[in-house]
């Protein structure tokens, strides 16, 4: 985050480096090439100066937003209503602003125009037809003359200031509309500038200017949000939590009226002893990033005020590996194999989930929701179908792993056989349906692995640093290359997406994974 920087001489300075993909349209529009400057005469209260600081580095950051937004073709659509009431808006930010420009200055724009405009015609037309007739009845002529009302009329500037992105054709409609209110500014900053008496009576002419807003609050915009792209369980319940506190935070506003540097200090304000910055970057701001941009994209808002919201993560001590060490192995694998009857309703959870864990490198919740359908026999080989039709698969893509050779010694193919249809490690009662999409009560195989979570930590494994469940994804891809299982396999076999587009051809079969697994060594414990 740039900060402003007080100088000897007693002036601020602040400095903001330039996103490489928006260099040279940034060039081109402000001058600057590389990084925006911002410098505070000396003299200026430090209250104020940080006022001027988040003022300009506001307007700085919603120019990068405009540019993305026109590149990618995003931003509002204008109806003709619209385009002028936001010229007017533009009328009287543009007067108020450029008040005191010389007299010189306002006399060449009036002959660029006047040149523009005679120059995109052929000779005869030009010589009997007036300047306005032109521009009215010649396509050709309007594009020519946009470039300096934009220019000089600062439009760029006035929209990023506004916080209003536009479509290409809306920003041309506005520009049409400007180029009556930027003669007229002229003719008045003429007048004044001449020293006579002169009332401004061209800004009564504009309708209001009111920027889209769907009076949507955050917790409705996200309730569309979950609606429309169906989030998986886990993300709905963590995003669920940040716009809760969204919505009491801006209780009675909606969406649209949350200012950048609202959701800035917003953001910042989430920091706390109990809530790590690096949550809040990866949740907190995922979650709001995510939904405002969507919003954004659907015309429900008229900007997106978490586009560039951020936080500082201080580099995290590691005090240990994500792997289980060899005695917390041996702990979790002996408690397991102890268990030999169902006293219990977690007890089958307790006895298979840890050491198929350890076997499959597989995700905890894709272990607690598996079926007795899903225990496959091709072939002769038997595997695991893990697959999106039985619950969360964070791929959403299923995959076959074989079984490794010692689970079937322990007899997991019998426990499976003696099992009744339907979930292997709970009972099969119909989980309750939703009461509204953002209210889906958690699913019996979450709250099943959280169980065995807090029962691996009771008998002992509760360092920080290493997950009680997800542990062993990080030690069983430790182990298969410790034994000469290639990434590519060991990728396939834990689900991870591969690390090129060229890795996603010709998948290895179910033969080549059973071969691999060979390799993979037993616990003994």
């Amino acid at each position: 985050m740039p900060t402003p920087v007080k100088q000897p001489n007693g002036s601020y300075k602040a400095r903001k480096r330039i996103p490489n993909d928006v260099q040279a349209c940034y060039r081109e529009r402000y001058g600057a090439g590389h990084e925006a400057k911002l410098s505070i005469p000396a003299g200026t209260k430090p209250a104020e100066a940080q006022r001027l600081f988040g003022v300009w580095l506001s307007e700085t950051e919603a120019r990068f937003e405009a540019i993305r937004a026109e590149r990618d073709g995003r931003g509002l659509t204008l109806s003709p209503q619209q385009a002028a009431a936001l010229a007017g808006e533009w009328y009287g930010w543009f007067t108020a602003r450029r008040a005191d420009t010389p007299l010189e200055v306002l006399e060449r724009v009036q002959d660029d125009v006047s040149s523009a405009l005679r120059s995109s015609v052929n000779e005869a037309v030009a010589a009997r037809s007036n300047p306005d007739d032109i521009w009215r009845h010649d396509p050709a002529a309007r594009e020519a003359v946009r470039p300096i009302l934009h220019d000089f009329g600062e439009v760029a500037q006035f929209l990023a200031a506004k916080r209003v992105v536009l479509t290409p054709p809306s920003r041309d409609a506005l520009l049409d509309e400007l180029y009556r209110d930027l003669a007229a500014a002229i003719k008045l900053f003429v007048r004044r500038a001449e020293g006579g008496s002169w009332e401004d009576t061209h800004s009564a002419r504009f309708p209001k200017f009111e920027a889209p807003d769907s009076g949507l609050t955050p917790w409705a915009m996200f309730e569309q949000w979950v609606t429309a792209r169906g989030p998986a369980q886990s993300t709905m319940e963590s995003w669920r939590t940040v716009f809760r506190a969204l919505q009491a935070s801006f209780e009675g506003r909606s969406a649209a009226s949350i200012t950048p540097e609202e959701a800035q200090a917003w953001i910042t304000g989430r920091v706390s002893a109990r809530r790590s910055a690096k949550t809040v970057k990866d949740t907190w701001i995922s979650a709001t990033r995510s939904v405002f941009t969507s919003a954004f994209d659907d015309k429900l808002l008229p900007f997106n005020a978490f586009a560039d919201v951020k936080i500082k993560v201080p580099k995290q001590k590691r005090l240990r590996e994500k792997t289980f060490k060899l005695d917390e192995i041996r702990l979790i694998l002996r408690a397991a194999s102890a268990i030999d009857a169902e006293r219990h309703p977690d007890d089958p959870a307790k006895r298979w989930l840890p050491w198929l864990c350890g076997y499959t490198g597989a995700r905890p919740g894709e272990i607690a929701q598996l079926r007795k359908r899903d225990v496959l026999n091709i072939e002769g080989i038997f595997a695991l179908d893990l697959t999106p039709d039985a619950g969360t698969i964070k791929t959403s893509e299923a995959r076959l792993v074989p079984i490794h050779e010692h689970l079937i010694e322990q007899g997991f193919l019998q426990f499976v056989s003696e099992r009744p249809d339907g979930p292997l490690f709970y009972r099969s009662a119909t989980d309750r349906p939703p009461v509204t999409p953002t209210k889906q009560p958690k699913s019996k195989a979450a709250q099943l692995r959280q169980r065995i979570a807090a029962w691996v930590r009771d008998i002992g494994v509760d360092a920080k640093g290493v997950s009680p469940n997800h542990g062993w994804r990080h030690t069983f891809k430790q182990i298969a290359e410790r034994h000469g299982i290639s990434e590519r396999m060991h990728d396939h076999i834990t689900g991870h997406s591969p690390a090129t587009t060229g890795r996603t051809y010709g998948a290895p079969s179910l033969q080549d994974v059973a071969d691999a697994m060979k390799k993979f060594p037993r616990y003994y414990v």
